[in-house]
């Protein structure tokens, strides 16, 4: 599971747009809130790029929950 949580942040742009919702599944199994948040980061930075400003919220808010979890 931990090699998993690496291997997602050096997905492909392309499959972490496409599969970007399940990329932090590995970070929080294992409780690494560190690694979760850094994917998270990477996913609203795609999204951003992409200009998918629809799915931007959903992201976002999936960050703010880890980091308020983090404390």
């Amino acid at each position: 599971m931990q090699r998993a949580a690496k291997a997602v942040l050096q997905l492909p742009v392309e499959d972490m747009l496409r599969w970007g919702w399940l990329a932090p599944a590995a970070s929080s199994a294992i409780w690494d809130s560190e690694g979760a948040i850094a994917t998270y980061e990477r996913k609203v930075q795609l999204v951003r790029d992409a200009g998918a400003l629809g799915e931007l919220p959903i992201h976002l808010h999936s960050l703010a929950l880890e980091r308020a979890w983090l404390g």
